[in-house]
């Protein structure tokens, strides 16, 4: 092995090693820069509609084995961002069960139903908005009957 052979290893050598050393060096300093973004970022929901204004018919004892209920929402103050478009699902619920419903873009309805028994039930209405596939919380409102 002559002398230039054993230099040009020894640089060789060295060179390697100077480059595994620097170069994390260099990718770490390229990637810890901070830099601000122009885009915001931020999250949104929805809430929960509110004031409801509703009048209901209560069932009446006597006439028979049957329960009618009928409940009309005149309106109610709706979710917001207000700025969206919303469809609403509208639920009546019978102690706890759903038994009428009505999906809706329009901030009024009707509900009605009607049973063959003589037990009466807890009735609730259930106002729930949509825009897109965001959900809003629903609004649960007891519809007392005294019987």
């Amino acid at each position: 092995m002559h002398a230039t052979d054993r230099v040009r290893r020894v640089v060789t050598v060295l060179l390697v090693a100077a480059v595994l050393l620097v170069a994390p060096q260099i990718a770490y300093a390229g990637f810890s820069t901070p830099q601000t973004s122009s885009l915001q970022v931020g999250a949104a929901a929805l809430t929960a509609p509110s004031s409801p204004v509703e009048t209901h018919v209560c069932p009446v004892r006597g006439g028979g084995n049957s329960e009618d209920f009928a409940v009309t929402l005149a309106s109610f103050t709706g979710p917001s961002p207000t700025q969206l478009s919303y469809t609403y699902t509208y639920r009546l619920l019978r102690d706890g069960v759903e038994v009428a419903t009505a999906t809706s873009t329009s901030r009024t309805t009707v509900l009605t139903y009607s049973l063959k028994s003589n037990k009466f039930g807890a009735y609730a209405l259930s106002i729930e908005g949509r825009s897109g596939n965001w959900v809003s919380p629903a609004l649960v409102v007891a519809l007392p009957c005294l019987l």
